[in-house]
């Protein structure tokens, strides 16, 4: 158990591991949304727009739609945590009705103790202890139970209980105990991140695809904790890529994805822009689908716009944009928003709100297009989420738009 405190959660877990406006194209196929006038508009805070996707979501019948109706439930717990709405959060975790329940409420508790709101996050983490014990069904045995677990794991670790959060990270599966890398790696001691490295690279070279990726971005979190050490740097970087051979491109766009953040908390901008450099040329490089690459070139514009190059950001975005109007009919309709979403958010970033609300105003459209409800309330749970995420403030045109979406729930599911 020294060890275990000397090493925090670290040595566990190898243990356990063997443009100004968007254009915008007529929209011939979409159903539009009604006309009507609305009776009642929400408040544009997030958590009104949160509220909305909770109701909406509560419209789903639990039978057959259990799994979708709760990870979405869940989904909206995890936005809501983020935005600090824990009343919100708090409220909805009752309403999920399978395993996901404990995996909310532990959410809660590692969200309020990593806040430091202490006595408020051991009583949300006891709650979360109490759903946890009764996952005994043998569906949720296994990799939902462990989720859950390393969730509370986490709680434990930002709580300061190091001990116990090792404990219940050496009980989990290796890719549920692979999922604490980047916190263990944020947390460890700065004296043992060379020795910590190591144990990293020896799950490279014995695990499997998620594992790997869970190790290297733990290596890209110790190369964020050693800014000034160029030779540190420069070696971190290369163990990242002497390692990631046997993951494919999307993943290793997330490792570098998190270079590029260290790179500018640390003001190596020069750096960073040549890891953009490389993301933008594994984007065109390769062939993606058209939501895909549309998505990562609304990364890369995000990128862009951070790294101090606003005009080479407004540029790619609204290629990527013009891409969706040219892609469009070739994009299934329920993944029309997995686009438009993240086009929105990078807009957002590069602080043209008026595009950000047009592109989530279409992805409101575009959802009602499917006759079912399943997929139309899927993309209004996520496009709500996403708002709030992006920091927009929602005008009375977009809080419509959210509302008539909702009403256009109904059956058929």
């Amino acid at each position: 158990m020294q060890r275990l405190r000397r090493h925090l959660l670290l040595l566990p877990l190898i243990a356990a591991a063997p443009f100004g406006a968007v254009a915008v194209a007529a929209q011939d196929a979409a159903v539009p949304l009604a006309r009507e006038a609305d009776t009642e508009v929400i408040p544009g805070t997030p958590a009104a727009i949160l509220e909305l996707a909770a109701d909406a979501a509560r419209k789903m019948p639990d039978q057959p739609h259990i799994k979708t109706r709760s990870r979405l439930q869940a989904e909206i717990v995890d936005a809501a945590v983020t935005a600090g709405e824990y009343d919100l959060a708090e409220r909805v975790v009752p309403q999920i009705t399978n395993w996901r329940k404990g995996l909310a409420q532990a959410a809660i508790a590692a969200g309020l103790a990593e806040s430091g709101d202490t006595e408020a996050a051991r009583a949300a983490l006891s709650a979360a202890e109490s759903i946890e014990v009764t996952l005994v069904d043998e569906f949720v045995q296994g990799w939902r139970r462990d989720r859950v677990r390393a969730r509370i794991a986490a709680a434990y670790a930002h709580l300061g209980d190091v001990e116990k959060a090792a404990y219940i990270q050496a009980r989990l599966t290796s890719s549920e105990a692979g999922r604490l890398a980047t916190l263990a790696a944020r947390m460890a001691d700065p004296d043992k991140i060379d020795e910590n490295t190591a144990a990293f690279v020896a799950i490279c070279e014995t695990g499997d695809l998620e594992q790997i990726k869970s190790a290297l971005l733990g290596i890209a979190e110790f190369y964020g904790r050693v800014a000034g050490d160029e030779e540190r740097l420069a070696k971190l970087e290369q163990t990242i890529r002497d390692n990631w051979t046997r993951i494919p491109g999307e993943p290793r766009m997330e490792i570098l994805d998190v270079i590029v953040a260290k790179d500018l908390e640390a003001g190596r901008v020069e750096h960073a822009r040549a890891i953009i450099d490389e993301i933008e040329t594994m984007v065109r490089g390769n062939r993606w689908n058209a939501e895909q690459a549309i998505a990562f070139m609304a990364n890369v514009g995000r990128h862009r716009h951070a790294a101090g190059q606003p005009e080479k950001a407004l540029a790619i975005l609204r290629e990527a944009a013009s891409m969706y109007d040219e892609k469009r009919t070739s994009i299934v309709s329920i993944w029309r928003g997995r686009s438009l979403r993240p086009l929105a958010e990078a807009f957002m970033a590069a602080g043209s709100q008026a595009s950000a609300v047009e592109l989530y105003e279409r992805a409101l459209v575009e959802a009602v297009e499917n006759p079912n409800s399943r997929p139309r309330l899927e993309d209004l749970v996520l496009t709500c989420n996403s708002i709030v995420a992006s920091g927009v403030v929602a005008p009375e045109s977009l809080r419509k738009a959210l509302m008539r979406t909702k009403a256009a729930l109904g059956s058929p599911w």
